[in-house]
């Protein structure tokens, strides 16, 4: 499967909102440690960038790619 095939599935986007920093910051459930950083407007591009990067790389170093998690 390609990463843009992973990311058709229903993995769990989180976003979070800084009022400190005025920054967004996205994380992927089921990916350990995919996690971006950005202004609204941004955010969501961001996390879609690292999730396919962590998805590139896990499949470079022949890790499995975690299914989603229950329902989305």
């Amino acid at each position: 499967m390609t990463p843009s095939e992973y990311l058709s599935r229903p993995y769990h986007f989180i976003l979070v909102w800084d009022q400190e920093s005025q920054t967004w910051t996205g994380t992927v459930k089921e990916f350990s440690g995919c996690t971006a950083q950005a202004s609204e407007g941004f955010i969501l591009s961001a996390i879609w960038d690292a999730a396919r990067d962590w998805i590139e790389a896990a499949i470079d170093m022949g890790q499995e790619i975690p299914e989603p998690e229950g329902k989305p």
